[in-house]
């Protein structure tokens, strides 16, 4: 059934926008009543009941109406814009969520590198002072291999009595006459390059005398020597270097604890190295 509007008396047409009054429930075209397109979305989607001009003129409530009207319409502002506003916040959470997120596994990514780069430092670090330790080791060793070198050509003796003499020029010539007389004695055909006194001279004590030979056979020679006399006092000895008496020194303390055990153990050279075995040396110097 069609409709006419209370105003103009025409049909409303089913596609027009139009309103029923909630006090007459007469109908109004939408252009009929002075409201406009936001107005008549407000009362549609408002709770509040709208009034024709007529109804509102009989009853005195216009001025209540209007502000309805305007209370709906700020409430409906109000929730588009909260929504826009609960819009924008999930917006902006989301994002930020994003980046503190691609934040922290940028961190943790920086955090693993830091901590392989400390790694090597660390592992550097080691190499290096293991190469510096190497590289001690073997200045060391290269300096105690050329030490040795240079004495294999050197013995020592000790027991031979010092000269009276005053000059020191006559003193080394009673100790290169004393020497020469030893080796004679020995029938070896040897002679010494350079005889030297070692250390400070001692009244009570006659010191060490250094023999430098021409080479390290003749040093042998003089060693194996030994053998050959009864005067344990006057013996010649292998010209050790300090790390060589410690070795030695510490390898007769043990062969003396070992001995006080009950063990019959000796000191026996194997390639020119002493060592503690349970076989007797062969006859040689005692070095």
């Amino acid at each position: 059934m069609a409709i006419k509007c209370a105003i103009c008396d025409k049909y409303i047409s089913a596609k027009a926008h139009s309103l029923e009054c909630a006090s007459c429930n007469k109908s109004f075209h939408l252009e009929c009543t002075a409201l406009n397109e936001i107005d008549f979305l407000t009362i549609n989607k408002s709770e509040h009941k709208w009034r024709c001009i007529m109804c509102i003129s009989q009853s005195g409530s216009y001025a209540s109406t209007i502000e309805n009207m305007l209370s709906a319409q700020l409430e409906i502002l109000t929730v588009e814009i909260n929504k826009k506003m609960n819009d924008i916040t999930l917006s902006i959470k989301e994002d930020f969520c994003n980046k503190m997120d691609a934040l922290i596994n940028s961190f943790n990514i920086a955090s693993s590198k830091i901590d392989e780069i400390d790694n090597r430092l660390v592992k550097l670090e080691e190499n290096q002072k293991s190469n510096a330790t190497d590289q001690c080791n073997l200045e060391d060793f290269m300096r105690e291999y050329n030490d040795r070198q240079n004495r294999k050509s050197n013995v020592l003796i000790f027991n031979v009595k010092e000269s009276n003499a005053i000059e020191s020029n006559k003193q080394a010539e009673d100790d290169s006459r004393l020497i020469r007389d030893i080796i004679q004695e020995r029938e070896l055909d040897i002679v010494p390059l350079r005889i030297t006194r070692l250390g400070r001279r001692q009244s009570n004590k006659a010191r060490p005398i250094k023999i430098i030979l021409n080479n390290e056979l003749d040093a042998k020679r003089l060693l194996r020597s030994n053998s050959l006399v009864d005067d344990n006092n006057i013996r010649f000895h292998v010209d050790r270097t300090p790390k060589q008496m410690d070795f030695f020194n510490k390898l007769k303390q043990e062969l003396e604890e070992r001995r006080n055990r009950g063990e019959n153990v000796f000191i026996r050279y194997v390639n020119d190295v002493p060592c503690i075995t349970t076989a007797r040396p062969s006859p040689r110097s005692k070095n």
